[in-house]
């Protein structure tokens, strides 16, 4: 199990074992000083990010052909998610001993973590004879990814919670990315739960939260909000870097001189002349990003997308592309030339990263995303068709067209451009959110796993910890159960 390392989520294992004692859990840290309640501790995730684990030399672990034939179609995806191990302070993890060489993000170093990883995976599972995987959010970290994997390659059933806006404090259930937006695992969970008296019901007026969340959206918040600190503190701060650790202050440096390049590449590669008058449009994830790396599928870079949206297009038509506000922000580069190469796509129109993205979805035909996003929804409550690769947990919204092929690419095209996308009146989109909040509020449990909202009293926060311990300790034993018991 991981659970993160919220403290109100400590005595999950502990509830489970009083549902059924059968159960013994073996749990996953964040750190070593986190406090738990698990029968076992395996690692932590400090120890997992660069696979230094001392097993790995100790116990000679290797490989096996079979799980790595069962493993291999992930293999890429992994080695793309370990962009976000490249980023990572490398100062705060723990390295691989001798004569493991440091990781630097090359691609060897980067297949040789991937194979470290599922050995040592491989050997925990079978060493302690797990029989489930129960985790608090889709794998989307790297030594996750292979975990996930590795468990799948041994027949081993894997669960994970999701929590994804709008709908911040509610929990998806789901047994692999492949099944986001099938709501059936969760409803049935928790009607099994709720039978066997493992579930607290809901708050009163939950429904009425998850109406606001989706459907009030403020028309005055802003697209960028960089939130920079002044000149002098940054200046002071990067002089106590360089002081203290100058191989962090020049790889900071490094980061900033690729930033830059690729600002100017994206500047360099804006379209001229006016806005086109028919158009779709798309404002790019902000990458390394989750969202594309794990449920964008196949479309992590966005350029495939771009590329096959544009080409569906007739010759007056463009796909108006512009940048995510928080990729510059964040200090994350594009890769080198990636705007040029954006460009270059026929029917592809580049504005600057400092256009209006509301104002530009609201001129468009239609919206292209990569999963979600908080545009795609204000498009759906602006009646604006949105277009979307990947996996997603929005399909059923009106107006939301998902597309997984070449064919559902031309179709969802062909329907905007004739004007044959859903047309619903305000009453009739409120009953369609209506209906669809109650769908979502029926398969997904209250709660946050990842972090512990505010409450004016000590009783309130008592009220929610025990509702959030009971339920999930619920969830996860009705799931066992399904799984293991109807083998």
């Amino acid at each position: 199990m991981k659970f993160g390392s919220e403290p109100i989520l400590s005595a999950v294992p502990l509830r489970m074992r009083a549902v059924d004692s059968r159960i013994r859990t073996f749990g996953i840290l964040n750190s070593d000083s986190q406090d738990h309640t698990y029968d076992h501790v395996i690692t932590t995730s400090i120890d997992s990010t660069l696979a230094a684990h001392t097993e790995y030399l100790s116990e000679n672990l290797y490989v096996r052909p079979e799980i790595y034939a069962a493993v291999a179609h992930v293999e890429g995806r992994v080695l793309r998610i370990y962009d976000r191990v490249v980023l990572e302070d490398q100062t705060q993890l723990k390295h691989p001993s001798h004569p493991t060489p440091r990781f630097r993000g090359t691609t060897d170093d980067r297949s040789q973590l991937f194979l470290r990883q599922v050995a040592y995976w491989d050997w925990v599972l079978t060493k302690h004879k797990i029989n489930a995987v129960i985790s608090q959010n889709y794998a989307h970290v790297g030594w996750d990814c292979a975990l996930e994997a590795v468990a799948r390659a041994n027949g081993i059933p894997y669960l994970f919670f999701h929590e994804v806006r709008p709908f911040l404090n509610s929990q998806y259930m789901f047994d692999s990315v492949e099944a986001i937006g099938d709501l059936s695992l969760g409803e049935h969970l928790i009607t099994a739960a709720k039978a066997r008296g493992w579930y607290v019901e809901d708050t009163a007026g939950r429904g009425d939260t998850m109406f606001r969340q989706i459907s009030i959206l403020s028309e005055n918040t802003p697209t960028q909000s960089l939130g920079l600190p002044d000149g002098l503190f940054m200046f002071r701060r990067r002089i106590g870097r360089l002081l203290i650790s100058p191989k962090q202050y020049h790889r900071s440096l490094r980061r900033r001189w690729s930033n830059y390049r690729s600002m100017k590449d994206e500047r360099n590669s804006r379209s001229c002349g006016n806005l086109p008058v028919k158009y779709l449009f798309c404002e790019l994830q902000s990458q390394p990003n989750a969202t594309t790396a794990i449920k964008g599928w196949m479309f992590p870079d966005q350029r495939e997308s771009l590329a096959m949206i544009a080409s569906q297009l007739p010759e007056d038509w463009r796909l108006v592309v512009k940048e995510s506000d928080r990729q510059w922000s964040r200090m994350m580069p594009r890769r080198k030339n990636y705007w040029s190469q954006i460009a270059a796509l026929e029917r592809v129109y580049v504005v600057s990263s400092n256009a209006d993205s509301r104002r530009l979805m609201r001129g468009s035909r239609g919206l292209l995303e990569t999963s979600y996003s908080t545009l795609a929804l204000e498009a759906v409550l602006n009646r604006v068709p949105v277009l979307i690769l990947g996996k997603t947990h929005i399909a059923g919204l009106p107006g939301v067209l998902q597309i997984n092929s070449t064919s559902e690419a031309r179709d969802a095209v062909s329907r905007i451009i004739l004007g044959k996308t859903e047309k619903l009146d305000e009453k009739q989109l409120r009953d369609e959110i209506q209906k669809f909040v109650g769908a979502h509020r029926a398969a997904t449990l209250e709660g946050a796993l990842s972090s512990t909202p505010h409450f004016e009293s000590d009783d309130e926060l008592r009220r929610y910890q025990s509702r959030l311990e009971s339920n999930v300790a619920g969830i996860a034993v009705a799931w066992l159960h399904k799984v293991l018991l109807s083998l």
